[in-house]
């Protein structure tokens, strides 16, 4: 499994100006529904 920083890593590479993680984007595991949450600032 992943974890949240290499996650969070890899969306910015996808989208280099989302900003920076744990500051403008959000990834969480949610273990409800078994799956990765991103969140952001808009």
């Amino acid at each position: 499994m992943h974890d949240k920083k290499e996650l969070c890593e890899k969306i910015r590479s996808i989208y280099p100006d989302i900003g920076e993680c744990g500051i403008d984007v959000d990834v969480e595991y949610d273990e409800a529904k078994k799956a990765w949450t991103v969140g952001g600032v808009l």
